[in-house]
Order: structure tokens, then C-alpha cells, then sequence
């Protein structure tokens, strides 16, 4: 393999597929990129065992071929090029590569090719369209609700659904829920699919033209294409909850409230608190104000009023402050209406004017 390429161009592609390049892999080739060359284009490809990502570019390739990197050096000696164009030429009978951008030059030792694992052949039943924004702006109001925690694999991916009314991502953890919805496709198609967290945090970094995706939907598999590249992931198994047993009919207590002035007296509350955000917040609502405070034996106490819109019953509850902080930042409004079901029930809080959105969230018991 020959092959001379814009700088810019190949750090670019480097930087999408070394996203899911593991940090200790399993295995040695893991570690690597693996190039394809041929008709002046270049592949590059990285697999971490439960996704891909492959991206494809323009390059003068003198000679066709391929070869498998080790990303973390490739892309630090790229990004430290001096020159505009790097170049890589294949070692004869050598396990190296030589990589020259202006006066530097550098030999790269190579992993067997023939060691980089490829995911199953699989076929895609069902294939959508949506614009890149939105879907990015669906999977990062919902991306806060997956679980982290394995003890119920289901819940450590987003439920991606496509129907005859909306697509929607619903995601929940047993503490927190959320759910965003858009009638931008509405599809004769209907399809479900369970997306692991890590392909959702690895699309809301990638995501950010303003061309359209694909999104592709198989057995096992979903496909996610966008600005010449293309994520492929597994599919969590499993039977995702039935949501609509977790939200309550008919508030107790509701409330319409500045989210950045809620959101910036929680995080001064959380001053006081000893584990900062891993502690409580108490809301106690009434009077036409919600007060905020927090308190703590090594470092004192918190306490500040903010004034509210209020219907229903005067309410006194607490939160962690990690979690509502998620759930304000997360409705994106300057308003939100919250919904609260009792001292120990869910509220539900919901953007002022979108209607297309809630989250839900559980409180902790009042000490």
C-alpha cells in the first residue's frame, strides 16, 4: 500500500473512528486502525467487538492495499504533522509501515491484518431517513435517563421506535425516565430496537452536519450512516419496559418555574454539600415560591427562595442533585412545568410550549 492524503482530512477521519478504539483491549488488534486502499479512496476502520465505525475519504493511492495501525500512535504522529499531506507506504516483507509528512519520517511496526475482527454479515429489514440535528437533539435529551448499571442489561441502551405516528427514544433506569418524540417520520415501517449507551454517546459526538442520516434496522444489528461515515452496533436483547406504568394520571402539586433559575440555585445549594452533587436538595413549595436548600455538618447550609407559578397542594420533597440538575438541563427550555405526584411519587417535568418531551423523576426519602 501507497497512499498520500490531505492532513486534515485523514486526522478527521482518524478522530470519528477512534472513538471506539478501547483504551485496554481484549485483544492486540483492537488497538488498530485498519486502512483499505484502492480507486483513490481510503477506508478506515475500527471494531471494538460491539460496534464499528468505518469512515471513507479521498487519497492518491499509488498502490492498492491494506494494513492495520495501532490508532493511538497514527493519530498523534497526524495530528503532530508539520506538513499538509502525509504520506504511508507499505514496507515490503517487512511488518512496518513508512509514514512521512514533510521533513518528518517515521516507522510504524504493524498488526497482522488477518487478526482485526469483522462483525457478522447481517441484513437490515428496515430503513429510515431524519436530519442529523434532530436526531441528535432526541438522543441528548434522552442519553442522561440510560442506565449505567449492568445488574439489568436492558437498561443500559435507549429504545429507538419508529411507527405510524412518531419515531421516539425512550430511556429510563429505575431512578429516572425520559422520552422525546418527533413527527418529523411517521413510517408504515414499524421497527423496534434497543441501542446500547455507548453507540448513543458515540453518535452525539460524531453528529453535526446538516445533511440527512440513515438509520438502518436489523435482527440483531442497527446501522447508523451519516457525513461518509458509518456506525454499525449490536442490539441490546431483552423486553424493554412498558413506560406508561411508571406515569401517574393526576398531579398533587404543579409548578411552572425558570429552569436556569432552578438549575443555578441547586448547583449553589450543592456548595454546602459535603459530596456535592451526589447529595440531597429539599424543595419546599407553597406561597407562590419553591425554597431551595441544603445542608451539611462540615460545611453548613443553604437557603433561597425562587418565585413560581403554583397549582395544587403545598409539597415538601428532596432530590439528588445530580439527577434534577440532568432533568432541567435536559428539557433545554426556559420554562419548565413540573408535575409532582406526593413526597415519594415521580414528578414529571416537561418543557413550557414543546410537546414533545417529558422526563420523569424519583425522589429520595426526606431526612
Amino acid at each position: 500500500m501507497f497512499i498520500t492524503i490531505d492532513r486534515s482530512l485523514f486526522l478527521e477521519m482518524l478522530q470519528t473512528v477512534g472513538q471506539i478504539v478501547p483504551l485496554r483491549p481484549v485483544i492486540a488488534s483492537l488497538a488498530g486502525v485498519f486502512i483499505q486502499a484502492e480507486n483513490d479512496q481510503v477506508r478506515l476502520t475500527t471494531n471494538d467487538l460491539e460496534q464499528s465505525i468505518s469512515v471513507v475519504g479521498e487519497a492518491v493511492v499509488s498502490e492498492p492495499g491494506e494494513v492495520l495501525i495501532p490508532a493511538k500512535i497514527l493519530i498523534e504522529a497526524v495530528r503532530r504533522s508539520p506538513a499538509e499531506e502525509v504520506v504511508l507506504k507499505q514496507l515490503p516483507g517487512r511488518s512496518a509501515i513508512n509514514f512521512q509528512s514533510g521533513s518528518v519520517h517515521m516507522e510504524i511496526l504493524t498488526l497482522p491484518v488477518e487478526e482485526f475482527p469483522e462483525l457478522p454479515q447481517f441484513s437490515l429489514q428496515h430503513s429510515y431517513t431524519l436530519p442529523q440535528p434532530l436526531f441528535k437533539d432526541i438522543m441528548r435529551q434522552v442519553s442522561f435517563a440510560i442506565s449505567t448499571e449492568e445488574l439489568r442489561p436492558v437498561l443500559t441502551g435507549a429504545l429507538l421506535s419508529f411507527n405510524k405516528e412518531d419515531v421516539r427514544l425512550t430511556a429510563l433506569d429505575g431512578f429516572k425516565l425520559a422520552c422525546r418524540w418527533s413527527t418529523y417520520l411517521k413510517s408504515e415501517q414499524e421497527a423496534q430496537a434497543i441501542i446500547p449507551g455507548k453507540a448513543i454517546r458515540n453518535l452525539l459526538k460524531l453528529l453535526g452536519d446538516t445533511e440527512p442520516m440513515e438509520i438502518g434496522i436489523g435482527e440483531n444489528f442497527a446501522a447508523f450512516e451519516f457525513s461518509g461515515a458509518r456506525l454499525v452496533t449490536r442490539l441490546l436483547e431483552g423486553n424493554f419496559p412498558d413506560i406508561q406504568q411508571f406515569i401517574p394520571e393526576q398531579y398533587q402539586t404543579q409548578i411552572v418555574v425558570g429552569s436556569e433559575e432552578l438549575w443555578q440555585a441547586i448547583v449553589r445549594a450543592a456548595l454546602v454539600c459535603k459530596n456535592g452533587t451526589a447529595d440531597s436538595v429539599k424543595f419546599n413549595i407553597g406561597d407562590g415560591q419553591i425554597a431551595v436548600s441544603a445542608q451539611s455538618m462540615e460545611l453548613g447550609r443553604h437557603y433561597e427562595t425562587i418565585p413560581i407559578q403554583h397549582k395544587g397542594e403545598d409539597l415538601e420533597i428532596m432530590y439528588n442533585i445530580k439527577s434534577i440538575i440532568e432533568v432541567l438541563r435536559s428539557a433545554q427550555a426556559p420554562e419548565v412545568v413540573i408535575d409532582f405526584h406526593g413526597t415519594y411519587g415521580p414528578c414529571i417535568c416537561r418543557p413550557v410550549g414543546q410537546d414533545d418531551y417529558f422526563s420523569l423523576l424519583m425522589p429520595v426519602r426526606l431526612t
